[in-house]
């Protein structure tokens, strides 16, 4: 999934453009900038953010990788299960159904679907008609960081990436 083009993402890429135009005239002139950006930007800046994972989305937003951490537990025990090589496919199946967290809860007890947590956008095509269950549960988190990380920026951060690249090469950041 990606951005649908608007005005406002129009503006928004627009003022990405120029900071990119700032910190690339700001390295210039050897000045100080007294923005502080998290590691997924500069990653975005030196084109290393394919090598992003979960834990990039701590740096900006602690809600959503503490929600996926708990998540992620689930897929932990799902691995275990798969895992178990000597498991007939029906003994299998009654093990996933048994993962629970914790407090005994099932990963279908957070009634979630693939929609980006806190948006209505969707992470996939029918996300909305697809809940998270035990079987996608791989699926859902790499959709969500898929998203938060690369897709859902991808627009912004390639204008800040231009605008850079007008006042100097980007190769100079390597």
């Amino acid at each position: 999934m990606c951005q649908t083009d608007s005005p406002a993402l129009s503006r928004v890429c627009e003022d990405f453009c120029f900071l990119g135009q700032l910190l690339g005239k700001a390295l210039i002139d050897n000045r100080l900038l007294d923005i502080t950006f998290s590691e997924p930007f500069y990653r975005w800046l030196l084109s290393t953010h394919q090598k992003m994972g979960l834990a990039a989305i701590k740096d900006f937003d602690t809600v959503l990788h503490n929600s996926l951490q708990q998540i992620v537990k689930f897929a932990l025990k799902k691995d275990e299960v798969e895992k178990l090589h000597d498991l007939k496919e029906d003994e299998r199946r009654q093990l996933l159904e048994q993962i629970r967290d914790d407090e005994g809860g099932c990963i279908e007890d957070l009634c979630l679907d693939f929609i980006l947590p806190g948006t209505d956008i969707e992470l996939v095509p029918g996300g909305a008609d697809l809940l998270l269950s035990i079987q996608n549960v791989e699926e859902y988190l790499c959709a969500v960081v898929n998203y938060t990380l690369r897709e859902g920026v991808r627009k912004q951060m390639e204008a800040m990436r231009h605008g850079f690249s007008l006042v100097m090469p980007l190769s100079n950041l390597q």
